[in-house]
């Protein structure tokens, strides 16, 4: 008897958690819809209403949209695929996760990749998958603008930059739909937007506010992983000086084009990179990061040929 007691509390406790959520969910859906009139306010309520309900969605919501979107996008893409290449790239990203998940992020089932491909990129979907494009590996011989634009992209994980964009886009049924499958134990209902939303929505183009914070959380991120920080800031500094000076090749400026199209550059971003760059100048990785490094560059670029 207790134990049918216990089961009706909790069975009573969900769905009265189950019912706020929705009820708070309604509060959000009133104010994105004042986003029709247009005005600064209404927009800026719009984005607080849009982080307010993003924090509703659980984990295991947000890594099911996560998979179901790599699984369609992966068809569209060539990867360079091997356990050592799995291997050496979890390892230099796993500092950074940890440091994440010590910060409050969420513990996603973190999965990585490498496409084949020559723009200098990488993206980060939702609930932790990342993938960063053979092109970065070339460019970077030693390794430090990678691990920077991993520590970006595992920000924007950290943050929900990937939810809220997604949410901003499309307004709060997805929200909805995340939360009651996330109740439900079924996500079937998001599997039609994550499979078209994604790259047509533009989900992975994020604000200059959202790379903004990305690119503190990533220094952040970095400096707590015990790695430089100057890969981050140089990289993008350097990019964006020779892409302003029109000193860039023509083959680099086209591979550059994708990585300034997804993480646009503002004077005040750059300022704000170079003051970061600053701050740990002579800093380099270790012996064994180095020689995942040159592992994992190596395995790729041969892959490639």
């Amino acid at each position: 008897m207790a134990t049918t007691g216990n089961n009706e509390k909790k069975k009573t406790d969900m769905t009265t958690a189950f019912n706020c959520k929705l009820m708070l969910l309604k509060c959000c859906i009133a104010s994105i819809v004042l986003m029709q009139l247009g005005c600064e306010r209404v927009a800026s309520i719009k984005e607080t209403a849009t982080n307010f309900a993003a924090d509703l969605i659980p984990t295991n919501a947000i890594e099911a949209l996560d998979q179901q979107s790599w699984n369609q996008m992966k068809l569209g893409l060539k990867t360079v695929e091997g356990p050592e290449i799995k291997a050496a790239l979890g390892f230099l990203v796993a500092p950074l996760i940890e440091a994440a998940v010590s910060k409050g992020t969420p513990a996603f089932e973190w999965d990585f990749h490498v496409v084949k491909s020559e723009d200098l990129n990488a993206f980060a979907l939702p609930g932790g998958t990342i993938a960063v494009n053979s092109g970065l590996l070339q460019f970077s011989e030693s390794g430090l603008e990678v691990i920077g634009i991993l520590a970006h992209e595992v920000a924007h994980v950290a943050a929900k930059h990937g939810v809220k964009s997604m949410m901003l886009q499309t307004g709060v049924s997805a929200a909805t739909s995340m939360i009651v499958g996330a109740f439900l134990g079924d996500f079937s209902g998001i599997s039609d937007w994550a499979i078209t939303g994604i790259a047509k929505l533009g989900l992975l183009k994020y604000s200059r506010d959202n790379e903004r914070e990305a690119d503190t959380l990533g220094a952040e991120l970095l400096q707590k992983a015990g790695y430089p920080i100057s890969g981050l800031t140089s990289f993008f500094v350097e990019l964006d000086k020779q892409k302003n000076q029109k000193q860039l090749s023509g083959a680099l400026v086209q591979k550059s084009l994708s990585l300034f199209s997804t993480h646009p550059m503002s004077t005040e971003r750059a300022q704000i990179l170079e003051k970061l760059a600053l701050q740990q100048s002579t800093k380099t990785l270790n012996p064994e990061q180095i020689q995942k490094y040159n592992t994992l560059r190596k395995l790729v670029l041969q892959s490639i040929k």
